[in-house]
């Protein structure tokens, strides 16, 4: 069994590097290059001699069968190709710092007469495969003649390769070639799934001068496709099906699939450790993939870092929620209240996310140069806790007494505020605060005398009922985004009640929206000498200091935040 990972180019005179071997792993690399352009042999011969690995060259045409055929040797040779261009689209054109027009890149300069070889023919019917290592990984770039290719190599592809990235095209820019489609059915055929589009290219299809120019169509991309690991060749032996699995692993991380990586993982001896023989002969792979995969299973094996996982949809809603959930009151009840629970359930580990340092996996995948994965994984990390913390930020200025107020006005019509202007004023807070509600949810411009009468009920207010509705204001311009607004009503409110705890932590959480972590901090610290002693006051302060990398103290407040929760002397 080869554990040398073998990666061919069909097509090398593109000077196609499709897969992204990190610098730590390129001896474990040997590197076959095809190219039916004789002339190209010495430039990629000499474009590729700083390959650390093996390399070998070779000059075949590939097809669909061994036979003759006629190469069309083109303008620009990177489009040359068995195919003829395809005149409906001659017209297309890309443009960078000239235009790329089809019809005058890919016209044809010299037909030449070519012997057709397969990859089967190479590697499963010829003894050229004892020179050769066959191909794990394969990159096809022949300008529409790809799917051919693929035809006349099924059974070294089935029982030998793991993945490819191949040039697919969405129209017939060549003609009679096949379409993305067509290669994706072939490939899943044999086991082979579509993963992503490594690059998408746009054409143009009108020449319009500078100034006149937006958008193209999508035309052309390079498609990776994975083994799924399910889909194995059966023939090899127990020992081959592993390295091919670590082999799967390895490639799928390199192509930033690292959860496909570790499903691979998990299921090979490295983590199983289902068969003690071929466990130990794994174990004794000296080649530097074998040696990060081992490192990274012992992570998988023994990781203490934070286990947390979004809720999923059937978690966070009911089926009656999930009918009902574009109703307003229906994401209050079953959604925010849900949240609420699963940010305080995971305070700990929420915090561990936030922490800008990279986190255990992150330098261990540093460690073996794939930094631009680890950079992936913690901006994902961020990202995604982030999200959490957003969506806990609006869950608590939306209190139960909030959401009950909400409700109460729902069923109401802006005439009955109108009706007011009729009574004797006697407002209290809750109707002050009911009025506000409504008349920011509805339009101003439809209820025009709705807002002269908020600045008549405004001066019939005690101190207490102005403080209340300057917070209530602000709470409700959070809601909508508007912060500045919002941080000016929390301000009046706490210069009407200057000892009041609860306007300290609402203007706490606006400034932690600005970013102003500085101020809030000291206003979280004034609702707690005041006497509050709320779960979100504690959590949402200990959230600050991480981002003032105090970490000591925040994980204090966290310790508060859980004591309280569960009411923990």
């Amino acid at each position: 069994m080869n554990n040398q990972f073998s990666i061919h180019y069909i097509g090398a005179s593109h000077q196609n590097t499709a897969f992204p071997i990190p610098k730590k792993f390129k001896k474990d690399v040997t590197y076959v290059f095809y190219d039916a352009y004789s002339e190209c042999l010495d430039q990629i011969k000499e474009t590729h001699q700083s390959f650390e690995g093996e390399f070998y060259i070779l000059p075949y045409c590939l097809g669909g069968a061994c036979q003759p055929a006629k190469f069309n040797l083109n303008y620009d040779p990177c489009t040359s190709s068995l195919k003829e261009l395809n005149a409906d689209y001659s017209s297309y054109y890309l443009y960078a710092d000239y235009d790329y027009i089809l019809s005058d890149a890919a016209k044809t300069v010299e037909k030449r007469d070519v012997l057709l070889n397969t990859l089967d023919e190479i590697f499963v019917n010829s003894k050229s495969s004892q020179l050769t290592p066959p191909p794990d990984f394969i990159s096809i770039d022949t300008q529409g003649s790809e799917y051919e290719i693929l035809t006349g190599g099924l059974s070294i592809v089935s029982s030998n390769v793991l993945g490819l990235v191949i040039e697919v095209e969405f129209r017939e820019i060549y003609k009679d070639q096949k379409l993305f489609g067509d290669i994706t059915k072939l490939l899943s055929e044999h086991g082979f799934e579509f993963i992503r589009f490594l690059n998408l290219s746009e054409y143009y299809p009108h020449r319009v001068p500078i100034g006149l120019r937006s958008e193209g169509f999508h035309t052309v991309a390079d498609a990776l496709f994975l083994r799924k690991h399910s889909a194995l060749p059966l023939e090899k032996s127990e020992i081959e099906q592993e390295i091919m699995l670590l082999k799967l692993a390895f490639m799928s991380i390199c192509f930033h699939q690292l959860e496909y990586g570790l499903e691979c993982l998990q299921n090979s001896v490295l983590i199983k450790e289902s068969n003690d023989t071929i466990t130990k002969k794994i174990k004794e792979c000296k080649e530097f993939y074998i040696e990060f995969l081992k490192e990274l299973a012992d992570f998988i094996k023994s990781d203490s870092s934070p286990q947390m996982f979004p809720e999923t949809f059937s978690s966070r809603y009911t089926v009656e929620q999930s009918m009902s959930r574009f109703e307003r009151q229906a994401k209050i009840d079953g959604y925010y209240g849900k949240e609420k629970s699963f940010i305080v359930n995971n305070l700990s580990d929420i915090a561990i996310n936030l922490i800008d340092k990279d986190s255990a996996i992150e330098t261990l995948l540093i460690n073996w140069d794939l930094q631009s994965l680890a950079n992936k994984i913690k901006a994902n990390r961020l990202h995604l806790t982030n999200l959490l913390l957003e969506n806990c930020s609006k869950i608590c200025v939306l209190n139960k007494s909030e959401n009950s107020q909400i409700k109460s006005q729902e069923n109401s019509k802006p005439e009955n505020i109108l009706a007011l202007e009729q009574t004797s004023l006697e407002t209290s807070t809750q109707t002050y605060s009911a009025i506000v509600t409504s008349t920011i949810q509805r339009s101003f411009e439809k209820f025009p005398k709705a807002k002269k009468l908020l600045e008549r009920l405004r001066q019939l207010l005690t101190l207490e009922q102005k403080a209340q509705a300057y917070l209530d204001s602000g709470n409700i311009l959070i809601q909508k985004s508007q912060l500045e607004e919002a941080i000016l009503n929390y301000r009046k409110a706490i210069a009407l009640k200057p000892s009041w705890a609860a306007a300290y932590f609402y203007y706490g959480n606006a400034l932690t929206a600005q970013s102003k972590f500085d101020e809030a901090v000291e206003n979280y610290q004034k609702a707690i000498s005041l006497g509050l002693d709320w779960v979100e006051l504690h959590f949402n302060f200990g959230n600050v200091l991480v981002r003032q990398n105090r970490l000591n103290e925040a994980i204090e407040q966290y310790q508060y935040a859980i004591a309280i929760k569960y009411k923990i002397e």
